[in-house]
């Protein structure tokens, strides 16, 4: 009878925890639609050299370079990659129709841009993809691509905006709030064509790569555990130590 009773339980858990994350995978789809379509630019106020942002409320940047940065929120680190290649396919190598290809970044109107951006899910063996557009704040439509994964009991949110790709992992009940977070970074983008044109040719593109692959790289915990990603535990005042630990460590490796 006790054998029974604990199977009945093991199957009433698993069945929940299948609810919840059905419920989330559905709540993320409807905050996306909502996103998508209504979320506005609201301009920015932090410059770099190449690129322009909205930093929100409750987001604290903790380390940058030229082309990569990282942020704390609510205790988890949140890292973004500016991709300066996307705007040279966009200018160079990508051939646009009627203006509106959403691939290559093309100028838009809102309508039409509303009409693109309706979000599409699909669930996989071990993650869920959502795709839709969205417009920068340089009027612009490009292509995201949102990843869903769960591991060890959080999940890893990968935001993939062309322009711009984001990363953080994080509980369950943690994801809807910096999902915003990384649409209004994704969003607010407003980047230096002239700029990055002269400075990232093809040449350069592929150092440029390897620099954010690197940058990312070097937050990264040593162990590879999913868990550890993005130091979920580090709060306000010790992020920053963190981070300067990790990149003392990498200079010794490299030395």
């Amino acid at each position: 009878m006790k054998k029974v009773f604990a199977a009945i339980l093991c199957f009433l858990v698993l069945c929940g925890c299948e609810s919840q994350e059905a419920d989330l995978r559905q709540r993320i789809y409807d905050e996306l639609g909502s996103l998508t379509t209504e979320l506005q630019s609201p301009g920015s106020n932090r410059m770099k050299s190449y690129y322009s942002y909205y930093l929100p409320q409750g987001l604290k940047q903790r380390d940058a370079n030229s082309l990569s940065e990282v942020f704390v929120k609510d205790g988890y680190r949140l890292i973004m990659n500016f991709d300066p290649s996307a705007v040279v396919i966009k200018n160079y190598y990508t051939e646009t129709k009627q203006g509106t290809d959403a691939d290559t970044g093309a100028s838009i109107d809102k309508e039409k841009a509303a009409e693109l951006s309706a979000v599409h899910m699909e669930e996989q063996e071990n993650k869920t993809l959502y795709t839709a557009n969205y417009m920068n704040a340089d009027r612009e439509l490009f292509p995201y691509t949102l990843q869903l994964m769960k591991s060890e009991g959080a999940y890893l949110v990968y935001l993939d905006g062309s322009l711009v790709k984001l990363y953080t992992y994080l509980p369950a009940a943690a994801v809807p709030s910096a999902l915003k977070s990384m649409f209004l970074l994704m969003t607010s983008i407003s980047y230096d064509k002239e700029k990055v044109l002269e400075d990232f040719s093809l040449k350069s593109l592929t150092a440029a790569k390897k620099q954010n692959l690197d940058y990312l790289q070097s937050h990264l915990p040593p162990s590879g555990s999913l868990d550890e990603l993005l130091n979920p535990k580090a709060d306000e005042s010790g992020s920053g130590d963190v981070i300067k630990e990790e990149q003392t460590q990498n200079k010794q490796q490299e030395e």
